[in-house]
């Protein structure tokens, strides 16, 4: 989710997949997400991020209209000039402050997503755990039943 709110559109998925690998996370579930950063919502979001950052900065921001302009040219123009050039283009008056804002932003969503997908991971696992042991697969330890006579999602070490 970090990623999808950096203005590196066009080499996303390619940092998600770096990022991903040491880091041992979902790499499909991680692709899936710098999605949110698309041809249809990339303007919106980077303006987001832009006139965040002026606002921390304490620059005067252009209007929606200016941004959204400057920045469609330039994500048009990523497939001919690249996307570094095609960024740098922007211009350091924009490209800073969308750079700061994009990191505020990227990481305030990010740690709330980050214990969203922990949550729905491990009552995930824990849904394979109880249809296993329902089919007689595995063998559950009465430990991990909850109050309710569920299982409660098992921690990372619990699971082969």
């Amino acid at each position: 989710m970090w990623v999808a709110f950096t203005p590196t559109v066009g080499a996303q998925m390619l940092i998600v997949t770096a990022l991903g690998m040491p880091l041992r996370a979902n790499i499909p579930i991680a692709v899936a997400l710098v999605w949110i950063s698309n041809p249809f919502t990339v303007i919106p979001i980077y303006f987001g991020c832009y006139w965040l950052g002026a606002i921390l900065l304490g620059e005067d921001q252009a209007t929606f209209g200016e941004i959204t302009s400057l920045i469609g040219d330039r994500v048009a123009a990523i497939p001919e000039d690249g996307l570094v050039n095609g960024m740098l283009s922007l211009g350091f008056d924009v490209l800073v402050p969308m750079c700061v804002g994009s990191l505020v932003i990227a990481t305030v969503l990010a740690v709330p997503t980050y214990f969203v997908a922990l949550h729905l991971a491990r009552g995930h696992r824990a849904a394979v755990l109880r249809e296993q042991a329902a089919a007689g697969a595995v063998q559950v330890d009465p430990a991990a039943l909850d109050a309710a006579g569920g299982l409660t999602a098992p921690r990372d070490e619990d699971i082969p």
